[in-house]
């Protein structure tokens, strides 16, 4: 009975630290917006434009990221392992298959391209390998 009433205590109090700093938080002057940059303009819809890269599955496959190139081509990934690319003039075609576990989410995942790609052509994937387990869901124990 006691120790219940310590763990009742003990969370009551607890709860009530987190509402104090929520509410303490929350009130902040500029806790919830940020300014921007001095001198730097919102960007506004005029200035993007939407781009279709690929359509219907076998352009896309299960899509999964994309990463824009210094030459504005675009590579995305599948999540069967496919690495496509799409050029500046539309066209898409795969540039590499990896073989990877592709169960419930897994699979390639994300690509990212080097910061210094202009001059090491260097991506990075990031996937699951394949996997030597059984196919389907894990058993029920």
């Amino acid at each position: 009975m006691a120790r219940t009433r310590v763990r009742t205590s003990l969370a009551l109090f607890t709860g009530g630290l987190l509402a104090a700093a929520t509410l303490t938080l929350g009130s902040a002057p500029g806790a919830t917006a940020h300014p921007g940059h001095p001198g730097h303009e919102e960007p506004v819809a005029e200035d993007f434009q939407q781009v279709t890269l690929a359509k219907g599955a076998e352009e896309t496959g299960e899509p999964m990221s994309l990463a824009v190139l210094p030459d504005r081509s675009v590579l995305h990934t599948s999540r069967s392992g496919e690495l496509r690319i799409t050029d500046s003039a539309g066209n898409t075609r795969i540039s590499g298959t990896l073989p990877v576990y592709t169960h419930d989410e897994e699979g390639l995942q994300g690509v990212g391209v080097d910061p210094d790609f202009a001059e090491n052509r260097a991506i990075y994937l990031f996937y699951a390998p394949p996997m030597d387990t059984p196919a389907g869901d894990a058993p029920e124990t």
